[in-house]
């Protein structure tokens, strides 16, 4: 038992050691640029592949939005929006070609400050145990009352939190287990709101909401 219990020991103290010497896929700048993020993004004839991939998921990508600007991207399943609009808080980076906010390459720009300036509303929403409230304020913990109350009015959540037996109190299960997809993904849209970031990205985060809705 010594022995196994050694032996144990020993492989793992070798996976530790390989997990501290892993370089991290993404390159941090060694001196980060700090940019005022107004929200100008631009895909300069940009190409991405997953590892072990046989082809490229986007190619020559080339794309100019201007701070302000409502953009619509349209495809059929698997045409590559998603990993496309992950290339914006550099979450993947491309294979080939730049993605520019403010004019400054997003592999150079401080990584906090990118991921600060962006906020996302995915198609699978992501709530934590805890009350509404505290799952609205997950990215902005100093978001006052009438902030939670206008995007969840604007997310049109507001109505069916207030209808729940606690209110803004009420406590959300393990990934909402509690609540329908369509209140899912509204208090999804309401947390990306509340951020009031420079950057929305809304990645197909009303599939669940009916038309009128």
């Amino acid at each position: 038992n010594s022995l196994n219990t050694a032996v144990r020991a020993f492989a793992s103290s070798g996976r530790i050691k390989e997990v501290l010497e892993e370089k991290p896929v993404q390159p941090v700048p060694r001196k980060p640029l700090t940019p005022e993020i107004t929200g100008d993004i631009r895909f300069k004839h940009v190409f991405f592949a997953y590892a072990g991939a046989g082809k490229e998921s986007l190619r020559d990508i080339d794309i100019h939005i201007k701070p302000g600007e409502t953009v619509g991207i349209i495809g059929s399943t698997g045409a590559g929006k998603t990993t496309l609009v992950n290339l914006i808080p550099r979450l993947y980076d491309a294979t080939q070609g730049k993605v520019l906010i403010d004019g400054c390459d997003v592999t150079q720009i401080d990584t906090k400050l990118l991921r600060s300036a962006v906020a996302v509303a995915p198609q699978k929403a992501l709530l934590f145990s805890g009350t509404i409230r505290e799952n609205l304020r997950w990215g902005r913990p100093d978001a006052g009352e009438d902030e939670l109350r206008q995007a969840a009015e604007t997310a049109c959540a507001h109505t069916f939190i207030e209808q729940s037996l606690q209110g803004y109190e009420t406590l959300l299960g393990q990934g909402g287990v509690n609540l329908s997809g369509g209140q899912k993904q509204r208090l999804s849209l309401a947390r990306a709101l509340v951020r009031k970031p420079r950057i929305l990205i809304l990645d197909d985060c009303t599939s669940a909401l009916d038309a009128r809705t």
